[in-house]
């Protein structure tokens, strides 16, 4: 798991335009995701200059998927790790409002045998890359939001 940032704030107001465009969904599960929005983006947009940055970020050519994430209290995912299908998962923080709770998980194996849980908080603007094995998840929200946007890649 890295965190870096990738998209400057114009590429990121793109990105909540874009979201406020689409229909949203609520969803009480998901897969791994609990009490949710979710929104997709159609893939006539997967050629839209952050999606482009994003994909090139990793040196993927492609996109599977790319669809936002909106947090809220109770929300959560579910320890998981990504299918085996493709390359690199990129979580990109659009916006935070008064977050409490939401921190993004990982785990990753000390000495081969024992599961050392790694506690993340990214800000507005990081893009956390995750590979397929890695096991990742985000704790339950207490207060507040988060958007994300969620992009596999090829």
């Amino acid at each position: 798991m890295k965190i870096k940032q990738i998209l400057n704030s114009e590429q990121l107001e793109t990105l909540l335009n874009l979201y406020k465009k689409l229909d949203k969904e609520t969803v009480e599960q998901r897969n791994n995701l609990f009490n949710v929005e979710i929104t997709q983006i159609p893939e006539s947009m997967f050629d839209i200059e952050p999606l482009v940055l994003l994909r090139e970020s990793v040196n993927c050519k492609e996109s599977l998927t790319h669809y936002f994430v909106k947090y809220f209290a109770s929300s959560f995912s579910s320890l998981h790790r990504d299918s085996q299908t493709f390359k690199n998962t990129l979580v990109t923080v659009l916006e935070q409002n008064n977050l409490k709770g939401g921190d993004t998980l990982s785990v990753k194996m000390f000495k081969k045998e024992y599961p050392k849980p790694i506690v993340l908080r990214p800000e507005v603007g990081d893009t956390v890359s995750y590979n397929p094995n890695e096991l990742h998840g985000v704790s339950e929200v207490q207060e507040g939001s988060r958007l994300v946007l969620v992009s596999w890649l090829l």
